[in-house]
C-alpha cells in the first residue's frame, strides 16, 4: 500500500519525476519539518549483507526476524530477475503505524503500509502486521528498489529521469514478486471478470478502468498481467519485459507491451481478457448473491455514498449502520440504511467535527467489523483518530451525538463489540508488536489484555448469553476460528481446520450456531457450525 507520488520539478522545463513513480515519495530535505512529533526515537543501526536496518526498539528477536525476511526477499528477487543492487538498502523500521506517521522523511497517510523511494533507495515499514503480511510487505517494497536500480542504475539516477513506466508496471511487479494473492485481491479481480469490468491498457501503456474499483487497478490487475505474461512466455518473458524497459529511451517509456512482445495494446487486451475469463471459468456456473438476496446499498451514484467498508445490523433488524465514503464531502461517514428498501435514512456523522480526526475503518473484512450496536440499540461504537493514537467513540444512533469517548493507549484498535448484558466492550489492538484481545470497562475505563500471547487474534464476537467469545487466529497464512469462555481466553478450542480462510464469525440469535465466511472453495461462501 503506497501513497500517490506528486510530480517534483527540479527545473521547470527540463527535468522532472513523473507521477508514474508508483506512489513513492521523492526525497526532499525540507519535507516534514512542521509535522507533529509525539515521540523522540533513539535510533540504532544493524547491518546485514544488503541492508542497513535502522530501529529504536529493544526487541532483538524481532529485529533478527526483520533482517532475515529482508535478506530472504533480496535473494528471491535477485535470483528471479538476475540482478544485484548497486547499493546497500537503508531499511527504516517503525514499531507501529502511529510511529511511522511521525516520520519526516515521507508523507504517510491512513492505510499506507510501507514506502520505498528511488533517490536514496530507502524503505520505511511498520510492525503492526501479521508475520506473513510483514514478509509480503518487505518483498513488495524491496521489489521497488530493484525496479529503480534496473531503470536508473544507481541511487539518485531517478533525479535525471523525465519519464517513468506506467503505474501498473511498477506496482504489479511488486505484487507479483510477493508470490501471493491475498483473498481480497483475488476477490477484486474475480468480481471484475465475472461482471465484464476488466480494466484495459491504452495505446500509451496506461491502465484505465471504466468502472469504480475498491482500489487502483494497477496493484491487482498489474499483478494479473504479470501472471499472464508468465503463463504465455514463461519466467524469461518477464525478464525480457524488464530488459526492454531498462533499454528504452530516456524520453518516452511508452507502450511497453509493444516494445516487449510486438503486440498492439488492443491485441494484448484481448488476450489478457481471454486469459482471465478462462482462469475464472469455474466460477461462472456458481451461484451469485443475487440468486438468494438483494443488494441494499449504498447505491452510488444514485446517492453520494460509495462502497460499504463495514456494517452492523441493529438489534431490531430494520436498520443497518454502515461506514462509507462520502464522495460529496470527501470524507468517511456512518450512515443508516433501511433494510426494507435500502434507502439512506440518515448520515449521523455528517459535517466537520473537532471530536475526532477521522473514523477508523479496515478494508480487510477478516479484521472484524468496525462498528457495533449495544444490545438495547441505544449506542453505536466505533474507533476514531484522536491525536497520536485512537479513541473509542460511543454515539447515539438517532442523533449522532457522542455519548462517551475513551482514549485507547494501544495501536490500531479495531472490531469493537459490546457485551450483551454488562457495561463492557471488547476489541483487538497491537501492543509491543503483538495483536491481542482486550476488555474495556465502560464505567471505569479500565482496559485488560485478555490474551497477552504471541497469537494474532482478530474479529471477536460475544455469545447472546455473554458466556463465550468466538474469534479468529492467524495461523501461518490462514485465519482459523477459535472459541473460548469469556472469563478465560487461555482456554482455546479450534473450530476450523485445513486450507482456506474462515473469517468474520458471528453467533446466531439463540447462540446455538456460529456463522462465518470461508474461502475453502477459493471464493467466499457463508457457512455455519
Amino acid at each position: 500500500m503506497k501513497v500517490i507520488l506528486k510530480k517534483w520539478l527540479i527545473f521547470v522545463v527540463f527535468l522532472g519525476i513523473a507521477q508514474g513513480l508508483m506512489a513513492q515519495f521523492i526525497y526532499f530535505p525540507y519535507y516534514g519539518k512542521n509535522k507533529v512529533q509525539y515521540s523522540k526515537f533513539h535510533w540504532q543501526h544493524y547491518q546485514t549483507e544488503h541492508f542497513d536496518i535502522y530501529y529504536y526498539h529493544n526487541d532483538l528477536e524481532r529485529l533478527k526476524i526483520i533482517a532475515a525476511l529482508a535478506e530472504s526477499a533480496y535473494q528471491r528477487i535477485s535470483h528471479k530477475i538476475k540482478h544485484e543492487l548497486s547499493a546497500t538498502v537503508p531499511l527504516i523500521f517503525y514499531s507501529t503505524f502511529t510511529d511511522l506517521e511521525q516520520t519526516n522523511l515521507f508523507r504517510i497517510s491512513e492505510g499506507v503500509l510501507g514506502v520505498a523511494e528511488p533517490v536514496l533507495y530507502r524503505i520505511a515499514i511498520h510492525g503492526d502486521l501479521a508475520p506473513d503480511e510483514m514478509e509480503n510487505l518487505i518483498e513488495h517494497e524491496l521489489t521497488h528498489i530493484f525496479e529503480y536500480d534496473l531503470l536508473w542504475g544507481s541511487p539518485g539516477g531517478a533525479l535525471y529521469a523525465v519519464s517513468a513506466p506506467p503505474l501498473w508496471v511498477m506496482e504489479g511487479f511488486s505484487e507479483y514478486n510477493t508470490q501471493n494473492w491475498t483473498f481480497w485481491s483475488s476477490l477484486i479481480v474475480r468480481d471484475a471478470v465475472l461482471n465484464d469490468r476488466i480494466p484495459e491498457l491504452t495505446k500509451s501503456g496506461q491502465m484505465i478502468s471504466r468502472y469504480p474499483l475498491p482500489r487502483d487497478p494497477a496493484y491487482d490487475f498489474g499483478h494479473a498481467i504479470y501472471d499472464f505474461i508468465e503463463d504465455q512466455f514463461g519466467p524469461s518473458g518477464i525478464r525480457e519485459f524488464w530488459q526492454t524497459m531498462k533499454n528504452s529511451p530516456l524520453i518516452g517509456r511508452r507502450d511497453p507491451i509493444k516494445r516487449a512482445f510486438g503486440q498492439t495494446y488492443k491485441e494484448f487486451n484481448h488476450a489478457f481478457k481471454k486469459y482471465l475469463r478462462e482462469k475464472n471459468r469455474p466460477f461462472l456456473l456458481r451461484e451469485n448473491p443475487e440468486d438468494y438476496s438483494l443488494p441494499l446499498g449504498p447505491e452510488f451514484p444514485l446517492n453520494a455514498y460509495y462502497f460499504s467498508f463495514s456494517h452492523a445490523l441493529s438489534p431490531s433488524g430494520d436498520i443497518v449502520a454502515a461506514i462509507t465514503y462520502n464522495v460529496k464531502d470527501y470524507d468517511i461517514d456512518i450512515v443508516m440504511i433501511s433494510t426494507k428498501n435500502g434507502e439512506i435514512i440518515q448520515n449521523i456523522t455528517k459535517g466537520f467535527t473537532w471530536k475526532y480526526e477521522n473514523i477508523k475503518f479496515e478494508i480487510d473484512p477478516s479484521k472484524g467489523r468496525d462498528l457495533d450496536w449495544s444490545a438495547d440499540g441505544d449506542r453505536l461504537a466505533f474507533f476514531g483518530r484522536s491525536g497520536q493514537k485512537h479513541a473509542l467513540y460511543i454515539l447515539n444512533p438517532l442523533t449522532g451525538k457522542i455519548i462517551q469517548k475513551v482514549k485507547i493507549p494501544y495501536d490500531q484498535p479495531s472490531s469493537p463489540r459490546f457485551h450483551p448484558q454488562r457495561n463492557l466492550l471488547y476489541f483487538t489492538a497491537f501492543t509491543n508488536g503483538r495483536h491481542d484481545l482486550f476488555q474495556l470497562n465502560l464505567a471505569t475505563e479500565e482496559i485488560i489484555n485478555l490474551t497477552d500471547d504471541d497469537l494474532f487474534e482478530k474479529a471477536p464476537a460475544i455469545s447472546p448469553d455473554g458466556q463465550k467469545i468466538v474469534y479468529t487466529v492467524r495461523l501461518e497464512a490462514y485465519d482459523k476460528i477459535f472459541l473460548s469462555p469469556l472469563d478465560n481466553l487461555q482456554d482455546k478450542t479450534q473450530l476450523t481446520f485445513g486450507a482456506g480462510n474462515t473469517i468474520s464469525p458471528e453467533f446466531s440469535p439463540d447462540g446455538q450456531e456460529i456463522f462465518f465466511s470461508g474461502d475453502m472453495r477459493e471464493a467466499f461462501n457463508i457457512y455455519s457450525l
